[in-house]
């Protein structure tokens, strides 16, 4: 799914978003399942791990040698405030009942999207979803 994913969005995005032709991708949620998200699209040759997120720093520091260049952030909100032009997509792998704000937030940047499942842990949160992809058309 995750390459697939990468597949169709990076052409379009190398072409309009950045210099390198790079799908740049900012993982929040580095630890547990979101190495296996990670493995699935790093090897993929237009997909570019820039940014990295995690509040648990062993984790966080042992995925970064992994990806020497990309910037590091304990808090994504911080990530969110200060570098979001540095990255096309978002790579969500927090805690079930944060999945829906970190993307409403990913989303109201114009940032492209991948989530885990549950998407929701609320069912409020399904309506404002719903509200925000419909504004944003043409993000994926």
């Amino acid at each position: 799914m995750g390459l697939a994913a990468a597949s169709s969005v990076a052409p379009t995005l190398g072409q309009s978003a950045n210099k390198n032709s790079k799908l740049r991708i900012l993982q929040v949620g580095v630890g547990g399942v979101g190495g296996m998200d990670r493995n699935g699209l790093k090897g993929h040759p237009q997909v570019e791990f820039a940014g990295l997120c995690d509040i648990n720093k062993n984790n966080l520091d042992k995925v970064a040698k992994e990806f020497p260049k990309a910037k590091t952030y304990a808090d994504w909100r911080v990530a969110y405030e200060k570098d979001m032009d540095d990255y096309d997509a978002v790579l969500v792998c927090t805690p079930d009942h944060s999945h829906a704000v970190t993307a409403l937030h990913a989303l109201a940047q114009d940032k492209h999207l991948y989530l885990q499942k549950p998407v929701v842990h609320q069912l409020e949160e399904i309506g404002m979803l719903r509200k925000a992809l419909a504004a944003k058309p043409n993000l994926v």
